[in-house]
């Protein structure tokens, strides 16, 4: 791990991210992409999400990760990106309130309306019912510690 470790910063020795300065017409400071491709994977058809979060347009982090879970459909794929992606804007604006900086809201970007629409609804109907019944089991046995 150590050999791999320094192998990897002698080849990066030279990159760099590059910061530049935006306008103060942005609407948020804080912004995160994400996306997903669902049942790519010709083998077991897990998808793979990806997301992308910046400050002031510059990229600050970035995943990409094969699900461990197939999804039952693309909204239930993209809902499940968007969810990795909230939670990693909800902790770095939980850091930069740490830090002192403006409170900004978070923007969350995504391409499928119908996972955009389950995010914003306080109740899922039947056809994205399995989603909902997922997160409730996964709720009960984080609240019962199990």
């Amino acid at each position: 791990m150590i050999k791999h470790l320094m192998r990897y910063l002698k080849a990066t020795l030279n990159f760099s991210l590059t910061f530049t300065k935006q306008e103060s017409t942005k609407i948020s400071i804080l912004e995160g992409w994400a996306d997903n491709d669902y049942a790519n994977d010709r083998i077991d058809r897990k998808s793979i999400s990806g997301i992308l979060t910046s400050v002031f347009g510059n990229p600050i982090s970035w995943l990409s990760k094969k699900k461990t879970v197939v999804a039952r459909s693309t909204t239930e794929a993209e809902f499940l990106a968007m969810n990795i992606c909230a939670k990693k804007l909800q902790w770095i604006s939980f850091l930069f309130m740490e830090m002192g900086m403006e409170d900004s809201k978070p923007t969350l970007f995504d391409n499928n309306s119908g996972a955009t629409i389950i995010a914003k609804q306080a109740a899922l109907n039947a056809n994205t019912k399995h989603i909902e019944v997922c997160y409730k089991n996964l709720r009960d046995i984080v609240l019962k510690k199990q």
